[in-house]
C-alpha cells in the first residue's frame, strides 16, 4: 500500500497503528502485581469500592476525602471495573492502556481535524502512545486518575474542535460536561481553558494576531478575540467550584509530614523542574518512580528553570509567525506544568520532578515536534524524509517503553531499578526493606531501612517499619532504643508517639502505650487511628465506656470504616448495649457484605 492510500484511510491506519504499538509495549501487564507504593491503601485495602458499583459506593465517592483526594471519578471508574471483571490487577491495568489508548486516538483525531495534515497528527498521537515516561500513569493501577483526565481532557478538546466548527450549543455544553468529568478524576485539568485558548489561535485559526495590526480588521479581531475568551469562563468557573470542593474536602494525613523537613526551596525546584521534564522527555534516560531532591543550589536551580523558560518562550514567539504549531506546543507544556507548582512538597513525597505529571504538559512538546519536523522536512526533502526520522524516534521510544513496563512487574522489580538509577533513593530502599522483611530477610532488612534513615533521618514512616522489624526479630530493648532516639531529635513528631504505641500495644503494655496516643492528642493529632489505638488500650485495660467515646470519635472522624465501626460495636456490647451494636454490625454489612467480623458477631448474638 502507497502512503498515499494509507492517508485516505487515515482513521483506520491511526487505530491499527496505535494498537500494534500498544500491543508491543504493554503486553507484560497480563502478567504483573500491584505495587507497595499507594496501591495498598488507594485499592487493596479500600473496602469502600471493593463490592463494586453500587448506591452506598457512589455516595461515599462524592463525599469522601479518601487519603486526602476528592475525585469520585477515580473511585467510581474502579467500582465499575469490579463489577463488569471482578477484583482483578490484570483488568485495572488494561483498563488504564485502554484509556490512554483511547487519548492518543482522540489526540490524533483533533489534530487532523483542525489540521487536515495527517502525517503529523498521526505522529504527535503516537508520540503520547509511545514515550517511556507515560509507563509510570499506565502501569500503576493507581495512577487510573491520570489516564482517566487525560482521556476526558482529550474528548472535551475533541467536542471542542466541532464546536469551533458550526457554533452548536449542544457541542458546547457536551465538551464542559466532559470537562467537569475530567476535573473530578484529577484537578490537573482545570488548565485546559488556557490550552483551549492556545488551540483557538493555532490550529483552529479563530485568533489572529495579524488582524489586529490592520486599522480596517482590529476592531472585529478584538470583537472575535473577547467572544472566545468569554467563551471559557463556565470552564473557568468549573475549575474554580472543583478547586474549592478540594481545598474544604482536604484534610492533612501527615501533621508532621510524612516525611519529616519540608522542602523549603519549593519554587527553585519548580522552576528547575522545567529543565528536568525537558531532559527526561527529549532523553528519556534514567526513568525512575521517584525522583529525589537535589542537591543543588537553589539560585542556580531557580536560575537555570528561568532561562530555560524566557530562551524557549521567545523561540516559540519568533517561530510563531511561520510555524505556530511549536509556540502553541510549547506553551502548552509551559501552561500544563503550572498546576504542578508546590505539589513537590505535599504530604508524602518530596521529590525533584515526578514523571506522571508529564502526561499532559508533554501533549505540547509532541505537537510542537511533530508539526514542527513536518514543516523542516517534508516541505523540504519530501514525507519520506519525515517518516523515517519519526518513526526511527518511535522505534526507540516502542523500545524503551516495553523495557520500562517490564520493571513494572512487581514491587521488587521497580524499586530495585529505581536504586539502580540513584543509589541514595530512600524510597526505594524503604521499599525493598519491607520486602525483605516479609520475606523473612530480617537482615537485610534492618540493613536497608538503616540506609534509607541515614539518607532522610526524618522519615518517620521508615522508622517506625524499622521498629517493627525489630519487634519481629524478637529484638525488644531495640525497638525501644530506636523510639527514644528519635523521639529525643524530633519531639514534636506526633507520628512517632502513635506509632511507638502501636507497638507498645503489641508488645502487652497498654498503660505505657496509652501514655502515648494522649500525648498526641495533645498535640493536635486528632485523626481517627488516634482515636482508634485510644479505644484499644481502655478496651484491653477494661474501661469500656472510654474505649467507647474514642471509638465513637473515631467514626466520626472517619466516617464508614468497617474497622473503626467494629470497635465501636464491640465497645456497646460490652456495655450490654446490645441494640447500638447490631445497628452498627448491620451498617458495616451494608459496606463490605463479606465482613466476616461482622457476620459472626451478629451470628453470636442470634441476629444473623
Amino acid at each position: 500500500m502507497t502512503i498515499a492510500k494509507i492517508e485516505r484511510h487515515g482513521t483506520i491506519t491511526a487505530i491499527l497503528a496505535y494498537i500494534f504499538l500498544l500491543a508491543v509495549q504493554y503486553y507484560q501487564l497480563l502478567n504483573q502485581d500491584f505495587i507497595l507504593l499507594d496501591d495498598p491503601s488507594f485499592i487493596i485495602n479500600n473496602p469502600h469500592i471493593q463490592n463494586g458499583l453500587t448506591l452506598e459506593g457512589i455516595k461515599w465517592a462524592f463525599s469522601t476525602n479518601y487519603f486526602d483526594f476528592w475525585h469520585p471519578f477515580v473511585w467510581l471508574s474502579y467500582m465499575m471495573d469490579i463489577s463488569l471483571f471482578g477484583f482483578s490487577v490484570t483488568t485495572f491495568k488494561l483498563i488504564n492502556a485502554a484509556l490512554h489508548f483511547c487519548s492518543c486516538l482522540m489526540l490524533f483525531g483533533l489534530l487532523r481535524k483542525g489540521t487536515d495534515a495527517f502525517w503529523p497528527s498521526l505522529v504527535a498521537g503516537a508520540l503520547l502512545l509511545t514515550h517511556p515516561i507515560h509507563v509510570e500513569s499506565v502501569a500503576w493501577c493507581t495512577e487510573r486518575k491520570d489516564v482517566l483526565f487525560l482521556f476526558f481532557g482529550m474528548a472535551s478538546l475533541y467536542v471542542y474542535f466541532y464546536y469551533a466548527a458550526n457554533r452548536k450549543i449542544t457541542a458546547y455544553v457536551m465538551s464542559l460536561s466532559l470537562f467537569a468529568c475530567g476535573l473530578m478524576a484529577k484537578t490537573t485539568l482545570s488548565v485546559l481553558p488556557a490550552l483551549m485558548l492556545l488551540l483557538d489561535f493555532w490550529p483552529l485559526g479563530r485568533i489572529d494576531p495579524a488582524a489586529l495590526r490592520s486599522r480596517g480588521t482590529r476592531l472585529r479581531m478584538l470583537r472575535d478575540i473577547g467572544l472566545v475568551v468569554l467563551e471559557k469562563v463556565p470552564f473557568l468557573v468549573l475549575a474554580v467550584l472543583t478547586a474549592v470542593i478540594v481545598k474544604l474536602s482536604s484534610v492533612s494525613y501527615a501533621l508532621d509530614g510524612v516525611y519529616i523537613g519540608a522542602n523549603q526551596h519549593w519554587i527553585a525546584n519548580w522552576l528547575f523542574s522545567y529543565v528536568l521534564y525537558v531532559w527526561k522527555i527529549f532523553i528519556p534516560a534514567g526513568l525512575s518512580i521517584f525522583h529525589p531532591l537535589l542537591d543543588l543550589d537553589p539560585t542556580v536551580m531557580a536560575v537555570s528553570g528561568l532561562a530555560l523558560l524566557v530562551a524557549g518562550s521567545a523561540s516559540a514567539l519568533l517561530a510563531s509567525v511561520k510555524t505556530p504549531s511549536v509556540a502553541v506546543g510549547w506553551f502548552w507544556f509551559v501552561l500544563g506544568l503550572v498546576p504542578a507548582a508546590g505539589v513537590y512538597t505535599a504530604a508524602g513525597l518530596q521529590a525533584s520532578m515526578f514523571e506522571r505529571y508529564a502526561y499532559l504538559p508533554a501533549v505540547g512538546l509532541y505537537i510542537a515536534v511533530a508539526f514542527g519536523l513536518w514543516s523542516l522536512l517534508a516541505k523540504r526533502h519530501g514525507q519520506t524524509a519525515f517518516l523515517c526520522v519519526a518513526g526511527s524516534v518511535l522505534l526507540v521510544f516502542s523500545f524503551l517503553s516495553w523495557r520500562q513496563v517490564g520493571y513494572w512487574k512487581n514491587s521488587e522489580t521497580l524499586f530495585a531499578h529505581a536504586l539502580e538509577q540513584d543509589e541514595n533513593n530512600w524510597l526505594a530502599l524503604d521499599k525493598l526493606g519491607y520486602i525483605a522483611r516479609e520475606e523473612g530477610r530480617i537482615s537485610e532488612s534492618i540493613r536497608l531501612y538503616g540506609r534509607a534513615l541515614a539518607i532522610q533521618p526524618g522519615a518517620t514512616d521508615i522508622v517506625s517499619r524499622l521498629a517493627l522489624t525489630l519487634f519481629r526479630s524478637g529484638d525488644w530493648d531495640g525497638v525501644r532504643a530506636l523510639y527514644r532516639d528519635y523521639l529525643e531529635r524530633y519531639p514534636q513528631s506526633v507520628i512517632l508517639y502513635n506509632d511507638y504505641g502501636s507497638i507498645l500495644m503489641d508488645m502487652g503494655e497498654p498503660e505505657e502505650a496509652l501514655a502515648l496516643f494522649k500525648k498526641a492528642l495533645s498535640m493536635g493529632y486528632q485523626t481517627a487511628i488516634v482515636h482508634h489505638n485510644t479505644a484499644a488500650c481502655y478496651y484491653k485495660m477494661g474501661d469500656m465506656k472510654k474505649a467507647l467515646e474514642h471509638s465513637r470519635q473515631a467514626n466520626e472522624l472517619e466516617p464508614n470504616n468497617p474497622q473503626y465501626m467494629y470497635a465501636e460495636a464491640v465497645a456497646h456490647a460490652n456495655l450490654g448495649q446490645m441494640n447500638e451494636a447490631k445497628s452498627i454490625l448491620f451498617g458495616i454489612l451494608l459496606i463490605d457484605p463479606g465482613n466476616e467480623h461482622a457476620r459472626q458477631a451478629l451470628s453470636a448474638m442470634g441476629a444473623l
